[in-house]
């Protein structure tokens, strides 16, 4: 099973889309699955990252098995917005906490450093992506599969020289999500395949053959 937790019904859609998701019912958090692929739909915010995240696990069953996707956008001082970068390494900047993905797909796009803030300064000083959600998703979902089956995809809609500004809209939005689920969805492959192994793992040692 492959969970994507996005901020945005825009962020969504194209996800929905391309794996052919049906909305399920009501509760927390907007649903939306197919068996084999999960989303749900979480606002804004680490907090309410966090807490969709928890959520849609329990959801699905909570079965310790599944990977984890969080795809959505950030600013960055000087990459070309449309620009796509799956995380290394996430900090919370409140609490100065980090995790440390381990990418073990072979992914034909670059990769960075994603600073979480509570709030957008629009500075983007560090030379990091900043967003408003990414530990969030790393501190619930790290309760929830192993740390190669976790991973951020930030898509770059700000900058210092080329900012969006009013023309940032929820048609912009589904268009630079949309823009990358080709990359998207070779990870998603790859990524089903290792949660098969972690779930070969899981069945093994409840029997007794992972001794």
């Amino acid at each position: 099973m492959i969970h994507f937790v996005v901020s945005s019904a825009a962020a969504a859609r194209p996800v929905i889309d391309r794996y052919g998701l049906e909305e399920r019912g009501g509760g927390a958090f907007p649903l939306y699955s197919n068996g084999e692929t999960s989303l749900a739909v979480s606002g804004p915010g680490k907090m309410a990252t966090a807490a969709a995240a928890g959520w849609l696990f329990q959801a699905a069953g909570g079965v310790v098995d599944g990977a984890w996707f969080h795809l959505g956008l950030a600013g960055h001082a000087e990459t070309d917005i449309g620009t796509g970068l799956l995380a290394h390494k996430v900090i919370d900047r409140g609490s100065g906490h980090a995790w440390y993905p381990a990418i073990m797909m072979e992914h034909p796009a670059p990769s960075g450093v994603v600073m979480t803030v509570d709030q957008m300064d629009l500075e983007y000083d560090e030379g990091l992506l900043f967003d408003l959600d990414a530990s969030g998703f790393y501190a619930a979902t790290e309760r929830f599969a192993s740390i190669e089956l976790i991973h951020a995809y930030r898509i770059v809609a700000d900058n210092h020289g080329a900012t969006l500004g009013d023309n940032f809209s929820e048609d912009v939005v589904e268009d630079l999500v949309a823009s990358k689920m080709g990359v998207v969805d070779s990870w998603v492959e790859e990524l089903r395949e290792l949660s098969a192994v972690a779930r070969e793992g899981l069945e093994g040692d409840a029997t007794g053959d992972g001794e």
